[in-house]
């Protein structure tokens, strides 16, 4: 019995360890960071080596009413691809959906922050 608790243990932290492993395996990268201005381009950087070749889709949900914007990106031999998306008049932020990946926020000003001196 004292086996199978161990075995079964095991096998549970087996499990987590590739779950953790799975969920971190797809990261989205915004640039520029921060707060961007309307009529400014937004990078939109998405890796993910399980989905080499495919096209994925990132939504970004904001301004009012709200609407969404979809920004397709075509995945690399190595899962990795780029998009870019042009920041709408109107919206103050744009929530960023990615497969596999927690939602990110963008800040948008109608005038960029001053620059620390």
């Amino acid at each position: 019995m004292a086996s199978f608790s161990l075995l079964g243990r095991s096998a549970t932290a087996l499990l987590f360890s590739f779950l953790v492993a799975g969920a971190a395996a797809q990261t989205l990268t915004i640039s520029p960071g921060g707060f961007v201005t309307p009529g400014s381009t937004v990078t939109l950087s998405y890796e993910d080596p399980a989905r080499a070749n495919q096209t994925i889709v990132v939504t970004i949900t904001g301004g009012h009413p709200p609407r969404i914007e979809a920004v397709p990106i075509q995945l690399d031999g190595s899962g990795k691809g780029t998009g870019n998306w042009k920041v709408p008049t109107g919206w103050r932020k744009g929530y960023v959906n990615a497969p596999g990946c927690r939602e990110q926020i963008i800040t948008i000003t109608l005038t960029p922050p001053p620059v620390p001196q």
